[in-house]
C-alpha cells in the first residue's frame, strides 16, 4: 500500500480506528499493547451525543484490542443526581454490547471511582454482569483500592441487579411483543 493511503481514513481502518480516538475525549488507545482505556465520566456534565458517539466508534476497535480497562467516574455523593442512574445503566450496558462483540478479548479491567461507597450511586455498574468475557476483574477506588472477590456482598447485590434489570427488560420485550401480534379485537 502507498504512504498515499496508509494516510487516508477512509481507505486504511487502522488509521480509521486512531483518528477516531484523536478526537474521542472517552477513549485512550495504544496500538502497540493492543490497550484501550474507557472512561465513562459522569462527574463531568458530558452531552449524551458523547456517549452516543462513544458506542458508535467503538466497533472500530473489535479486532485491533486485547486489553480493556473501563473506568467509571462518579461525583461526590452529595452532588450526585441518582436520577441518571438508569440513563449510566444504559450507557454501561451499550459498552459491554460492543464489547461482547469483540473477539481478542484477554483482559478487562472494570474499575469505578467515587469518594465513598453508596450503593444506589454504584447501581449503574450491575451492567458489566452481561459482559461474555468471564475472566474480568472488579475494583472500586474510594480512599483505597478494593478489589471486588466474587461472591462478595457487592459482587453479589449487583449481579443481583444485573440479573432483576435482565428480567424486567425481557418482560417488556415480551410485552411489546405481544401486544404486536395480537389480532384485532375489531374484526
Amino acid at each position: 500500500m502507498s504512504d498515499k493511503q496508509t494516510t487516508r481514513p477512509t481507505r486504511n481502518p487502522a488509521n480509521q480506528a486512531s483518528s477516531i480516538n484523536v478526537g474521542h475525549q472517552l477513549l485512550e488507545y495504544n496500538a502497540s499493547k493492543r490497550f484501550l482505556r474507557i472512561t465513562l465520566d459522569f462527574m463531568n456534565d458530558i452531552s449524551p451525543r458523547i456517549f452516543e458517539s462513544l458506542i458508535e466508534t467503538l466497533p472500530y476497535y473489535r479486532k485491533r484490542v486485547s486489553s480493556v480497562h473501563i473506568r467509571v467516574i462518579f461525583k461526590s455523593r452529595d452532588k450526585d443526581d441518582l436520577n441518571h442512574t438508569h440513563a449510566r445503566r444504559e450507557i454501561l450496558k451499550n459498552v459491554v454490547d460492543q464489547l461482547n462483540r469483540f473477539n481478542r478479548l484477554e483482559e478487562v479491567r472494570f474499575v469505578l471511582n467515587l469518594d465513598y461507597l453508596i450503593l444506589n450511586q454504584i447501581e449503574p455498574a450491575s451492567a458489566i454482569y452481561g459482559l461474555n468475557f468471564q475472566s474480568w476483574t472488579f475494583d472500586i477506588l474510594t480512599d483505597d483500592v478494593e478489589h471486588v472477590q466474587h461472591d462478595s456482598a457487592i459482587d453479589r447485590l449487583l449481579r443481583a441487579q444485573f440479573e432483576r434489570n435482565s428480567l424486567v427488560e425481557e418482560l417488556d420485550r415480551r410485552h411489546m411483543g405481544s401486544r404486536g401480534s395480537r389480532p384485532d379485537e375489531n374484526v
